[in-house]
């Protein structure tokens, strides 16, 4: 079976979940602000390189390339360190969320649907990565052109 055919699978399922319009709009304004911090992120990331390129520059000019690439890269470490021990305390503290209601029966063959699409969605994807992006690159432009539509 491909990846393809469990997407549309799993489409019916994903669709009983959202109980109305509000879920819809607030499902859609998750998708923007996920879509609007990974463009975030990428931007973040470049700016990164530049500065580490420009650390390095900075650097070399000083002293030589090796030991300006050595003291480039234990930097980064210190910042990678320090970025793992901050991720670690934040996860310390976190509290469990509550339900702000009971968990109702009526989801309950739709998750254990949920949760069957989504092993087999996981091992498609172990064993072709790329095909994957590729057909999910597809569903979203196929998404946003329904979206447009309606």
């Amino acid at each position: 079976m491909s990846f393809l055919r469990f997407a549309i699978d799993l489409l019916p399922t994903l669709l009983r979940l959202l109980p109305s319009e509000a879920g819809r709009v607030q499902a859609r304004r998750l998708a923007i602000l996920g879509i609007f911090g990974f463009l975030a992120s990428v931007l973040a990331a470049i700016a990164l390189a530049f500065i580490v390129a420009a650390i390095y520059m900075a650097l070399a000019e000083a002293m030589s390339p090796a030991a300006a690439a050595a003291l480039t890269a234990l930097i980064l470490l210190l910042v990678a360190l320090i970025l793992m021990l901050a991720a670690l305390a934040t996860t310390r503290r976190e509290v469990p969320l509550r339900r702000s209601r009971p968990s109702a029966p009526a989801f309950a063959p739709a998750m254990d649907g949920l949760g069957a699409a989504t092993r087999r969605i996981g091992g498609q994807i172990r064993v072709k990565p790329f095909m994957s992006v590729l057909i999910a690159a597809a569903l979203g432009v196929l998404a946003a052109r329904l979206e447009r539509r309606r």
